[in-house]
């Protein structure tokens, strides 16, 4: 049985089309699926969990765009008992172009109907050693928290154009004219002029730390990320290890000229933008700044930390 996870917020509306277009090959295929929209009241990572707690083998398909994506992850229970299918249909995609997943839905119904496991996948878990200004008003607090990624989990410059473009008025906009990645570009380029860069501390394994003052850094499981910026070249979501981008005390001229290299990967030519891998990634800044998962903010912090975590995802594709 599938257990189908439509968000109809996703990409201005556009899941609800595509699923109109996909249950056919759902119903044709003999094979008995449930379907659960979620709603603000009922999020999709509250269904995940509520699906995968009872230990039952699970196909779960997912309809939405990456930051669906985020919340189905943060939500499964047990890994070992799930496998995954996604249908893609976001403003970004940065997920499926990275696994090579199409953009037909109907082709990728067809692929998660056959019930094989065609790749098993790395996904990250970034820690919070405190947080403040919270999205959702909570208050600051100290206590240790953890949020899963499939992408990216970034620091600084990133997270705060992901802050900044979920809040536009734009977005809705732009995905209704299929035209959403360029929300990210069109932030970017606005709060480059008032973003700050921190000084930071950033612990790679246990090998010396770096200490500069950066505009941001960026943990990557997968090439891309923000609608198609190729920030790590060499991310792969099955060699076991993180890559990390840290984009350094760059002026505005030279993020004009870097940015848009940033979709080639041709950025890291710069001196001020260095690639590494670690096993785990330590990073403290001097002052609050945004975090993100996926994209998806949550709050700001001083000290985070991320890793591949121990489980793996098995996806139907």
């Amino acid at each position: 049985m599938f257990e189908i996870i439509i968000n109809p917020a996703g990409a201005g509306g556009a899941t609800t089309k595509e699923w109109k277009q996909v249950e056919p090959v759902f119903q044709k295929s003999g094979i008995p699926y449930h379907v659960t929209y979620s709603t603000l009241e009922h999020d999709l990572d509250a269904i995940c969990q509520e699906i995968t707690k009872i230990g039952n083998e699970i196909d779960l398909v997912i309809l939405g765009g990456d930051g669906s994506m985020n919340k189905a992850l943060n939500g499964i229970c047990d890994f070992a008992k799930v496998r995954l299918g996604f249908i893609p249909c976001g403003s970004g995609n940065d997920l499926a172009k990275a696994l090579g997943i199409s953009m037909n839905p109907i082709k990728c119904a067809e692929q998660i109907i056959q019930q094989k496991v065609a790749r098993i996948l790395d996904f990250g878990e970034v820690t919070y050693f405190n947080a403040s200004h919270f999205c959702d008003g909570r208050e600051d607090t100290d206590e240790i928290f953890h949020r899963r990624f499939n992408i990216s989990s970034g620091i600084g410059f990133d997270a705060e154009i992901c802050e900044n473009a979920e809040r536009s008025k734009a977005k809705k906009f732009l995905n209704k004219i299929h035209l959403g990645k360029l929300i990210y570009l069109l932030v970017a380029i606005r709060i480059i002029f008032a973003c700050r860069k921190v000084n930071a501390v950033i612990q790679l394994d246990e090998r010396e730390p770096i200490r500069k003052k950066i505009l941001s850094a960026v943990a990557m499981n997968t090439p891309y990320e923000g609608g198609g910026f190729k920030f790590c070249p060499a991310a792969d979501p099955q060699d076991g290890i993180l890559d990390l981008c840290v984009w350094g005390d760059i002026n505005t001229a030279s993020f004009f000229k870097l940015f848009p290299s940033a979709y080639s990967g041709n950025h890291l030519k710069h001196k001020e933008i260095a690639a590494h891998q670690a096993d785990v990634i330590d990073i403290q800044t001097d002052e609050p700044c945004w975090v993100h998962t996926d994209g998806e903010v949550e709050c700001m912090s001083t000290h985070v930390q991320m890793r591949l975590a121990a489980e793996k995802l098995r996806y139907l594709d």
